[in-house]
């Protein structure tokens, strides 16, 4: 509540209440999957030129579901689709429109977006909030007040877009994506700790059904993108990476609503006076009060990481186990050192995740293979003495 107050997040404070009381964004869940999931894309600024943003977007569209709409009036065909002089002239209303075009063509770019009917509109563009409220803030604020007249979602400025692997959508700058199925949707502000996630979830066998970089979220925000994913069989596990929370009561009651069934993992930056200055040069983000954050989300259902290699551990463990971790019936530790027994089992809790005591039988079982000296009731210390021979059968009993 504390955190809500902040004016940042009073001016932004975009919802409605429904008949329980909870606070809902302005957007409905299926204006937000023309965005997330879409049918159909325009990209505006599409180009030939070899290297250009406007390329690498088409080429990352390879495999795409639906239809796709390069918009260039300089071309009538570009990597092989048939390209159109302007959003009015295109065949059908876009559920999603990549605007891969300067600073300086957003606004109007956005404009014809609207007018053209489109689902939802993602803007990469930087120069905008990030810059300071006097030099970016104004131009960021028409942006969203832009999509907000059409009702038409916007994700960004300054973002790296979206990705979507049901949908064999990758609408974002990378093109190294986890070839694994995956059940991970991850939301984030900062576009690069993208990259970093699908790099070391790939490197861990974990997949990645979405992510969304909201960037500067001066329209679409953790919250919207949260609501949306409540009702997404797709992903088991929610990532989040937080500089700012927007619009406080409504994320954390989206954030309880997920962790209800789902997993939610979340890491908070700016909890130092650099980290929050750093902040504000990345994305114009007024990061608040770290601790009142975490406390937050903690009660919110979220586990909280405190740093990056902790953030990872967390989501490739709750992929790996979405539902066993969180049915309540706990976690079976089974080492061969004192050390890690007390190390794994202080995690777990502090995690949330109970470990609880072995039944009597499975503990008699346990004993019978491990040294008397050894630990049979959960964690389990099978000693450095263990037989390995007998070590699968522990585990076993286990």
């Amino acid at each position: 509540d504390t955190h809500a107050r902040s004016p940042s997040m009073q001016a932004s404070m975009l919802a409605t209440t429904d008949s329980a009381g909870s606070q809902r964004g302005i957007y409905t869940r299926a204006e937000l999957a023309r965005l997330i999931a879409p049918r159909s894309i325009a990209v505006v600024g599409a180009s030939p030129r070899a290297g250009s943003f406007g390329l690498r977007t088409l080429e990352n569209l390879a495999h795409f579901r639906g239809a796709i709409w390069p918009v260039n009036a300089k071309h009538r065909e570009i990597a092989g689709h048939a390209c159109f002089p302007a959003l009015a002239a295109l065949p059908g209303k876009p559920d999603l429109v990549a605007l891969v075009v300067p600073r300086e063509s957003v606004e109007a770019a956005l404009g014809e977006a609207a007018a053209a009917g489109a689902g939802g509109v993602v803007v990469y563009a930087s120069g905008y909030g990030e810059m300071g409220p006097e030099e970016g803030g104004a131009a960021q604020r028409r942006l969203g007040d832009i999509a907000r007249a059409a009702r038409m979602p916007m994700l960004g400025p300054n973002c790296m877009g979206v990705y979507n692997r049901p949908a064999k959508l990758n609408a974002t700058y990378f093109w190294e994506l986890p070839r694994t199925e995956g059940r991970v949707a991850f939301v984030s502000q900062s576009g690069a700790y993208g990259g970093m996630t699908f790099r070391e979830m790939g490197r861990r066998g974990v997949g990645v059904s979405t992510f969304v970089s909201i960037g500067n979220q001066v329209d679409v925000t953790h919250a919207d993108v949260l609501e949306h994913l409540a009702g997404d069989d797709e992903c088991e596990v929610v990532a989040l990476f937080i500089e700012e929370v927007r619009d406080g009561r409504r994320f954390l009651d989206a954030c309880r609503r997920v962790a209800r069934t789902k997993a939610v993992v979340a890491f908070k930056v700016g909890r130092t006076r650099a980290g929050r200055r750093a902040a504000q040069s990345h994305t114009g983000s007024m990061a608040g009060d770290a601790e009142v954050c975490r406390a937050a989300l903690r009660q919110a259902g979220a586990f909280v990481a405190r740093e990056t290699d902790e953030f990872f551990d967390a989501l490739a463990a709750y992929a790996a186990y979405p539902k066993g971790l969180r049915s309540g019936g706990g976690l079976a530790i089974v080492t061969i050192s004192g050390g890690p027994c007390v190390a794994a089992a202080d995690a777990c809790e502090e995690a949330g995740v109970a470990v609880p005591e072995l039944s009597a039988t499975t503990q008699a079982r346990v004993r019978a293979l491990i040294p008397e000296f050894g630990a049979p009731r959960n964690p389990v210390d099978m000693t450095p003495q263990m037989d390995p021979e007998r070590m699968p059968e522990c585990v076993e009993a286990v």
